[in-house]
């Protein structure tokens, strides 16, 4: 509940710390992240390097959401990333 009251804050400085959660809660995170709208893309854009999987694929889902133009190029760029 905490990490969705950050979400629902709006403030960037909170999606830091929403995406270090991010293997242990991660469909919570990508709730909250999604709530956080714009000011989540740097850290969403961060967790798609992470090592897991599923929280790779989080971070493309709330970049789909949220992400800039800046963010659908690197979207583009993962389109045939086989380890998604």
């Amino acid at each position: 509940i905490a990490l969705l009251t950050l979400g629902k804050s709006r403030d960037e400085k909170h999606a830091a710390r929403i995406a270090g959660w991010a293997a242990e809660e991660t469909a919570t995170v990508r709730t909250a992240l999604i709530e956080l709208g714009p000011p989540a893309e740097p850290a969403a854009m961060a967790l798609v390097r992470h090592e897991l999987p599923p929280v790779k694929r989080m971070a493309i889902a709330v970049l789909g959401e949220v992400g800039s133009d800046r963010a659908r190029k690197l979207l583009e760029a993962l389109r045939n990333d086989r380890h998604l």
